[in-house]
């Protein structure tokens, strides 16, 4: 599974005339089928891409072998300025574990290793953010609703590739198996923090 955030940003609308809240558009794509799925998060922090993941994962049903994520902070930092590969930080590197998956990082500077997701992103830029110019969601829950309707027309439209079956046809036939089942619950993240020494009162004989 291909990820990355849309270049695009979408608003929330404010029924009072002010500017809406800005969000931010994940998008996943399996890289044969390219079937898509995409969410609109608050933010584009760790806490966001994580449970955009997390969602990705439960609309395909599965979890991917691989994940291929772009270079940002969020999913990995740069080794060293010689050397193009990239470290999964330690916090992504523990949810994909979770999920019993790893991570790809792709190299800087290298973008045909998403090129499947780079891909989705134009469409769901062209086909769903655009497509909502306008909308009068004044929610994330009410905006992501309307977002997979479009997604699901998208992977539900025929033909697809010159051919009578669409992207979900294909995933069903030759994606969905190889993808591993959801754990029984969902990653939590653990956070441990060192405390002092416990101090006691000294007591004179």
């Amino acid at each position: 599974m291909q990820v990355d955030w849309a270049g695009t940003k979408m608003r929330l609308f404010d029924p009072y005339g002010a500017p809406g809240v800005k969000v931010s558009v994940f998008v996943a794509s399996m890289p044969y089928s390219g079937m898509i799925f995409a969410l609109a998060c608050p933010d584009e922090r760790q806490h966001s891409w994580l449970d955009a993941h997390h969602h990705a994962f439960a609309y395909f049903g599965g979890v991917p072998e691989v994940v291929v994520p772009d270079n940002a902070s969020t999913a990995s930092n740069a080794i060293s300025a010689a050397d193009r590969n990239r470290k999964v930080n330690d916090t992504y590197e523990q949810f994909l574990e979770h999920y019993n998956t790893a991570a790809l990082p792709t190299r800087a500077k290298r973008p045909k290793d998403k090129a499947n997701v780079e891909a989705a992103v134009k469409i769901v830029t062209h086909k769903v953010i655009h497509a909502l110019d306008g909308h009068q969601c004044v929610d994330l829950d009410e905006l992501n609703s309307r977002i997979q309707q479009l997604v699901d027309q998208i992977n539900q439209a025929v033909p697809f590739r010159h051919q009578q079956s669409s992207r979900k046809d294909i995933f069903d036939a030759h994606e969905r198996h190889l993808l591993t089942a959801l754990p029984d619950t969902p990653w939590q993240r653990t956070e441990w923090k060192r405390q002092g020494r416990p101090r006691f009162p000294h007591h004179r004989s």
